[in-house]
């Protein structure tokens, strides 16, 4: 990563123009950004104008920002974070904070079914300390507050209608469209009308078979902990149906499962495995074909 700096003198407005230049959505650069956001905060309690030279320490801290970014090309962070024939997986957060600055992560830790561990940097996020001086317990705190609201981010998975509308199929209903002639459609109702296609198949052709089980005599292709899924509500329309994740299920007098806690947005639900359909089912790579 290179930012292109100009001879011309270092001002303001020429160091938040090249800080902004940064994008890192992940935080995976939050170690070497938080070192820029710090020089922000010092150059707004300096109170100089946007196109004033900066004084020398401020250049002389720019300058060696500028050359360590250099040394980001040697760092490679692996994006497959969860590990392959995985038995579970947990989140592993952290914070920390200081008089400066406060921040914190998510690892992902994977035990593989040969009790084989890899830990993956997932997301993090850093902070400036405010102006107002806070204890260090006080600065620790806004740290856990900042990996609690990182631990509570939606991290659902990309879905073909995230690349046909840009959002999850879980939006809010619009207007039908679909007996409308398409040149009397607007674009967005020509965007409108593709979601909805593609929707009416991928209920008709997808999620009625994920419904579709035997008679329970046998403990068979039976739901597991943290596998994503969709409860069915017969009160809502498909698009408003809520997404979660497994959290336990709960067997009967027979020992087989017929009934699952999930973890929503809004709390954990008890649901039977009528109203539940899962999205994606992991497929044992060991399995013999």
């Amino acid at each position: 990563m290179q930012i292109n700096v100009s001879m011309e003198p270092i001002t303001k407005r020429s160091i938040l123009s090249n800080v902004s230049q940064i994008f890192d959505p992940l935080g995976l650069l939050s170690p070497v950004i938080i070192v820029a956001k710090v020089l922000l905060q010092q150059l707004w309690l300096l109170k100089i104008g946007w196109d004033d030279t900066v004084p020398d320490h401020i250049a002389r801290v720019w300058n060696r920002f500028v050359n360590s970014l250099q040394a980001l090309d040697t760092i490679r962070i692996p994006r497959h974070v969860i590990g392959v024939q995985r038995m579970y997986i947990e989140l592993h957060v952290f914070s920390d904070a200081s008089q400066t600055a406060y921040g914190a992560c998510i690892y992902i830790r994977t035990v593989s079914i040969d009790s084989t561990v890899s830990v993956r940097l997932l997301i993090s996020k850093t902070k400036v300390a405010p102006l107002k001086t806070l204890s260090i317990p006080r600065l620790e705190l806004c740290g856990a507050l900042l990996g609690a609201r990182l631990y509570n981010k939606d991290f659902s998975p990309l879905t073909p209608s995230h690349f046909l509308i840009g959002r999850p199929l879980t939006a809010p209903v619009c207007d039908d469209v679909r007996d409308v002639p398409i040149n009397r459609l607007q674009r967005y109702q020509r965007l409108e009308l593709l979601r909805q296609q593609f929707w009416n198949r991928w209920t008709k052709e997808y999620i009625s078979e994920l419904q579709v089980r035997a008679k329970w005599t046998v403990n068979k292709d039976e739901l597991k902990p943290n596998s994503l899924v969709v409860i069915k509500d017969n009160n809502l329309p498909p698009l408003k149906w809520r997404l979660g994740r497994v959290v336990r299920t709960i067997p009967g007098s027979d020992g087989i499962s017929r009934v699952a806690d999930i973890r929503t947005a809004a709390g954990v639900v008890r649901r039977t495995f009528s109203k539940i359909c899962p999205l994606f089912q992991d497929v044992d790579e060991t399995q013999e074909h």
